[in-house]
C-alpha cells in the first residue's frame, strides 16, 4: 500500500501577512494623490493628449510617463475626480514639474495642490509583522544574504540594509515583528523583506522535510518516490505495508 504527501510550499505575499487593511494603508501611505478638475477619462485623456503625454490603460488606472520618458505615474478616479498618483519614492521635483509643465501647456488651473500638504503629513508605517518565527532561522537567513546581524541583549537582532536600520524584534513565540528606521527608500526594503520571506519559508520547508524523512525512518516505511513539481512542492510516496 502506497500513500502521497504533499508538502506544499510556505510562500505566502507580505500582504496576506499584513493583513488586507494594514497593507493598503501602507500602500497609500507610498502614495501622493493630488485630486484635479477632470470628472471624465475622456476629457483627462484628450488633455493630455493635447500635451504631448502619453495615456496608457492599465485596468482600471492610466499609466503616464514623465518628461523624460522614463519614470511614470498613474491617474486614478476617487470620489468623483481622476487624481495624480505619485509615488513618494520619487523625487517630488518630478511631479511639481510635470504639474506645472501641464498647467502651462493648457493654460489653466489642473490640481488641487493644497491636498499636497495634507498627503505630505501621513506618517509612513515603519513597523512590519513577518512571518519569521524561529530566530536561528532568521539570523541564518539573513546571514547567506551577506547582511551581518547583531543579536542585543534584550533579544533584538539589529542589522543595516541599503542604509537603513532593521530591527527584528519578538514578543514571546509569536512571529517576529521588524522596525525600519532611516530608509531612504522604503519600497526597497519592502522588496527586500519579501526576498527574505521566501528564503526563510525554504528553510523552514527544508526543516519539515528532513523531520518527515526522520519520522518514516522511524516508522520503518520506505519512500517509494519523491517528486519536486513546478511550484517547488514536494510529493513523497510512501511504502506503507508492515
Amino acid at each position: 500500500m502506497s500513500v502521497s504527501l504533499t508538502m506544499i510550499p510556505i510562500v505566502l505575499a507580505l500582504r496576506i501577512v499584513m493583513g488586507k487593511n494594514q497593507f493598503e494603508k501602507w500602500v497609500e501611505s507610498m502614495e501622493r494623490a493630488i485630486p484635479t478638475v477632470f470628472v471624465n477619462e475622456s476629457d483627462l485623456v484628450d488633455a493630455l493628449i493635447q500635451a504631448g503625454y502619453d495615456a496608457e490603460k492599465y485596468g482600471g488606472l492610466i499609466k503616464t510617463h514623465h518628461l523624460n520618458k522614463k519614470d511614470y505615474f498613474f491617474w486614478e478616479f476617487r470620489q468623483g475626480k481622476w487624481h495624480a498618483i505619485f509615488s513618494k519614492q520619487n523625487s517630488q521635483d518630478i511631479a511639481v514639474q510635470f504639474m506645472d509643465d501641464l498647467e502651462r501647456k493648457l493654460k489653466q488651473k489642473i490640481f488641487h495642490r493644497e491636498r499636497e500638504s495634507a498627503v505630505e503629513q501621513i506618517e509612513e508605517p515603519r513597523v512590519f509583522p513577518t512571518n519569521f518565527r524561529d530566530r536561528s532561522l532568521l539570523v541564518r537567513t539573513l546571514q547567506d544574504f551577506g547582511v551581518n546581524t547583531v543579536q542585543m541583549n534584550n533579544g533584538d537582532i539589529v542589522c543595516t540594509i541599503q542604509n537603513a536600520q532593521l530591527t527584528f524584534r519578538q514578543e514571546g513565540d509569536a512571529p517576529f515583528h521588524v522596525e525600519i528606521a532611516n530608509a531612504p527608500r522604503l519600497q526597497e526594503i519592502y522588496y527586500y523583506l519579501s526576498d527574505l520571506d521566501d528564503e526563510y519559508k525554504k528553510y523552514v520547508q527544508s526543516q519539515v522535510y528532513e523531520k518527515l524523512k526522520k519520522k518514516i525512518k522511524e516508522k520503518a516505511f520506505t519512500i517509494e518516490n519523491e517528486e519536486v513539481l513546478e511550484d517547488n512542492s514536494i510529493v513523497i510516496t510512501l511504502n506503507i505495508q508492515q
